[in-house]
C-alpha cells in the first residue's frame, strides 16, 4: 500500500492509484488535488517561518533548519506521489529528489544571508520560498513520467492544463500546442519565464501508434 495516497494502491499497468476497498481507479482532480493540497500546506508552513525569522521572532539557523527539514519532506513526498508509492522509490528517484534538495539549500542559506543584511522585504523573502516549494512541486511531474512505459503498439502524449495562476507567455504556448508526444513537454516548473512559480497541470494518455496523427495538436479528451 501506498503511504502517499492511504487505502490505495498504485497499478503499475495503468499508472493510476486503485481504491483498496473498492478496486475503483483515483479520478485524476483527486491526486492532482492531493498534489496541490501537499504544496499549499507546505508553503503556509514556511511563509510562517520566514516570516517569525524576518521579524526577528526565531533565529537564522533555526529558520534554515526547519526549512531544509520540510523542503525534504516535501520534495521526498511529491516524488513518492508521482512513482507510485514509497515502495517505488529508486535510486534514480532518490538522487533526483537529492539534486533539487542541494539546490535549494544553497538558495535557503542565501536568503538567511540577504534577510540578516537587510536586502529583501518580507514580500519579497516570501515569494523565494514560494519558488523553493514549487521546485519541490515539479519531483512529481518529473517521478510521474519518468515511471511512464508505453505498451507494445501504443504512443504515450501529454497535454499542458493552465493552471490558476497568471500565465507566463511559455505556459501559455505549451498550452496551445495540444497533445505532445511524451517527453517534448517541459513538466510544470521548467522551461518557462514562471519557473518554479508555475502553477500548471499535465494530463497524460496512450494511444495507438496509428491514432497518433489524430491526436497530435488537437485538445480532445
Amino acid at each position: 500500500m501506498s503511504d502517499v495516497l492511504p487505502g490505495f494502491l498504485y497499478n503499475a499497468s495503468t499508472g493510476r492509484y486503485r481504491n483498496a476497498s473498492t478496486g475503483r481507479f483515483v479520478a485524476r482532480r483527486d491526486v492532482l488535488g492531493l498534489l496541490d493540497g501537499q504544496v499549499s500546506s507546505a508553503n503556509a508552513r514556511l511563509g510562517e517561518l520566514t516570516t517569525a525569522m524576518h521579524e526577528g521572532r526565531i533565529a537564522s539557523g533555526v529558520w534554515a533548519d526547519q526549512m531544509q527539514s520540510e523542503l525534504r519532506r516535501l520534495h521526498s513526498q511529491n516524488r513518492a506521489l508521482g512513482v507510485g508509492g514509497w515502495d517505488r522509490m529508486t535510486q534514480r528517484d532518490w538522487g533526483a529528489v537529492g539534486g533539487r534538495l542541494r539546490a535549494d539549500y544553497a538558495r535557503v542559506q542565501r536568503l538567511a544571508t540577504d534577510i540578516q543584511a537587510g536586502k529583501v522585504t518580507l514580500p519579497q523573502a516570501l515569494n523565494r520560498v514560494n519558488g523553493y516549494v514549487g521546485n519541490a512541486r515539479v519531483q512529481f511531474w518529473e517521478g510521474e513520467r519518468q515511471g511512464r512505459q508505453a505498451g507494445q503498439g501504443m504512443v504515450s502524449i501529454s497535454l499542458r492544463s493552465l493552471g490558476v495562476a497568471e500565465h507566463c507567455a511559455d505556459c501559455v504556448d505549451y498550452h496551445e500546442r495540444g497533445w505532445c508526444v511524451e517527453g517534448e513537454l517541459p513538466p510544470p516548473g521548467e522551461g518557462s519565464e514562471c519557473t518554479t512559480h508555475c502553477r500548471c497541470t499535465m494530463q497524460h494518455r496512450e494511444v495507438a501508434q496509428a491514432e497518433l496523427g489524430d491526436w497530435l495538436g488537437t485538445r480532445r479528451r
